[in-house]
């Protein structure tokens, strides 16, 4: 067990306020801030089962996390699935079962359990929850189009956990449509469970925009620049990608640069496409360290990821919080969410080859203008972390409210 206390300068949440645990498979740059916001408004301790995955880049150590928080004892299953659409194969996944959550749990006695989608160490938090007494919350962020194709046996066991919970918390419209799959009822489900430090992400783009110019001349782009973020693999729809921007080089005007910021298998047939298109040309840079990113953001023109099976890109929320027009993909789960809530873009169907090259022939010609100052401030408002945890305790004193006004039984005690 590897254990931290945050930061020494953190700031604290009352005595009085309810005790949280948290669990989640490994810590994340993006949402450290939100745990950080929500640390200061409870007793919140947040519970990972590794310190990485074998597909993570990230680098940070356990002083940067400005929150309690615990390396439980796991081990971990890889295994694939293939995604419907297209017969496409998912990138590799990782199952992790936290063994040594239970006697943490017992630990440290929380009020709340926060249980992490529908895997064993999510299972284990809620039957944690089922013999202290404490209230579980179902984080869930698949959606039907993610969650396509399962066994029977496996819908039954998300079934199970659904059921078991007091309270639930989703990305957005369609994380919570699929819980009604899975019999949720009438709980209480909060929506916008997701987000980054969008005021700082912002703030840093902003403060590259003034030197674009020298930006661009660093990267080496060209025209309009649509930039990826992402792994550049089959899922991400780095092969419909590239077939639609050969497409659209028929009739698109001018020149334009694929600008890439991640690694795959899939970073040949992008090279290829700019090879064999006039005027396209692709500028790869592999792993781009988190803090390098704003700067691609403020080079580029458009934003696109054609991803062909997402819960909630957290990658289309940064391109969102800068302004930037982007392509989005009807398969994201989050693409919904965010054009409603007023960014600059369109919803394109990346295994329409035709559609998808006919709206990249569009921004390529003359993309359309960024957001307005209004919607970027509502898109960073509400996914901030401050938002988020304000969320987070309004989700967790809804289902404490409702087991004090629930008729009283007692409780099984905890070994």
């Amino acid at each position: 067990m590897k254990e931290s206390s945050g930061r020494a300068d953190r700031k604290t949440a009352r005595a009085d306020a309810p005790r949280v645990a948290l669990v989640t498979n490994i810590p994340t740059p993006y949402r450290n801030p939100c745990y950080a916001a929500l640390s200061r408004l409870c007793d919140l301790k947040v519970f990972f089962n590794s310190w990485t995955e074998p597909d993570r880049n990230w680098e940070f150590t356990p002083d940067d996390l400005d929150y309690p928080c615990e390396i439980v004892r796991s081990y971990t299953i890889p295994y694939r699935r293939r995604n419907r659409l297209l017969g496409t194969v998912n990138a590799t996944t990782y199952a992790q079962v936290g063994i040594g959550l239970p006697a943490s749990l017992r630990r440290f006695r929380p009020d709340v359990v926060i249980g992490p989608a529908f895997g064993p160490t999510s299972m284990l938090a809620l039957g944690y929850a089922k013999v202290s007494g404490a209230r579980f919350i179902l984080w869930s962020e698949g959606t039907r189009h993610t969650e396509a194709g399962l066994s029977w046996l496996r819908k039954k066991q998300r079934t199970m956990v659904t059921t078991g919970a007091h309270g639930y918390w989703t990305n957005g419209e369609l994380s919570s449509e699929l819980l009604l799959d899975y019999g949720r009822g009438d709980q209480p489900v909060q929506e916008g469970m997701t987000g980054i430090d969008t005021r700082a992400f912002q703030a840093a783009v902003a403060g590259h925009r003034p030197n674009r110019v020298a930006l661009r001349e660093k990267y080496g782009v060209s025209g309009t620049t649509f930039l990826f973020v992402g792994a550049v693999s089959e899922r991400k729809g780095v092969r419909q990608m590239a077939d639609a921007f050969k497409l659209a080089g028929k009739t698109a005007v001018g020149p334009a640069t694929i600008l890439v910021a991640g690694v795959g298998k899939e970073s040949a047939k992008l090279a290829a496409a700019a090879s064999e298109t006039p005027e396209l040309s692709t500028v790869q840079l592999g792993f781009v360290p988190p803090q390098r990113v704003p700067e691609l953001f403020a080079t580029a023109d458009a934003f696109v990821l054609p991803t062909l099976s997402d819960n909630w890109s957290l990658a289309v929320l940064e391109a969102a919080v800068t302004g930037i027009p982007q392509l989005f993909s009807r398969y994201n789960g989050g693409s919904r969410d965010l054009l409603a809530a007023g960014a600059a873009g369109e919803m394109f169907d990346p295994a329409d080859a035709t559609g998808f090259a006919e709206t990249l022939a569009r921004y390529w010609t003359a993309p359309p203008p960024f957001s307005d100052a209004a919607a970027l401030d509502h898109i960073a408002a509400y996914y901030g972390p401050e938002a988020f945890a304000d969320r987070a305790m309004e989700s967790i004193r809804s289902v404490l409210w409702a087991e004090r006004a629930a008729p009283s039984t007692p409780a099984a005690g905890v070994a």
